[in-house]
């Protein structure tokens, strides 16, 4: 959620960084309330987050604490940017959240809500279960609900 000039400024090759699709954070609820400078997340180290194997790498800690002083120091510029997509689908983000259960299937919906409800507070908590149910049936071969467009998807066991 930043401009082009402000990724021209940071030369992200250098550093050996791309723009990545995930999860958001604090920076959508400051872009929701205005705010309209550049702003980045940035991974700094750490793997397979909020599971019980989460770890962080020194080497990769290091390099981001370089990388941020880089931008503090050579960045001095105003960076302005305004966020115009209202609209997020939380199904987009569904796949996150296939990859939480697939770390930890023991989540159940409200501990997925808690977990997320202030960076996706357009997920409801009925979303959350939806997605869980869904999960459930898929991980013990039972689904037989409809798709998404409403065609009737049969159990592993009824399938000829």
């Amino acid at each position: 959620m930043c401009s082009g000039q402000f990724l021209e400024a940071i030369k992200p090759k250098k550093w050996k960084c791309r723009e990545q699709n995930g999860l958001m954070t604090d920076i959508l609820i400051l872009k929701e309330n205005g705010l309209n400078a550049s702003c980045i997340n940035l991974s700094c180290g750490y793997y397979n987050p909020h599971s019980d194997e989460e770890i962080t790498v020194k080497k990769d800690l290091q390099k981001c604490l370089l990388f941020v002083e880089y931008v503090i120091e050579n960045c001095t510029g105003v960076y302005p940017h305004k966020w115009t997509n209202h609209a997020y689908n939380c199904y987009g983000y569904e796949d996150k959240i296939y990859e939480m259960l697939n770390c930890d299937p023991t989540l159940t919906a409200h501990d997925l809500h808690d977990m997320f409800h202030i960076n996706f507070p357009f997920i409801r908590l009925e979303d959350y279960q939806r997605i869980c149910d869904n999960y459930r049936m898929l991980m013990d071969g039972e689904w037989n609900g409809e798709d998404e467009y409403g065609g009737k998807v049969l159990s592993e066991s009824k399938r000829p």
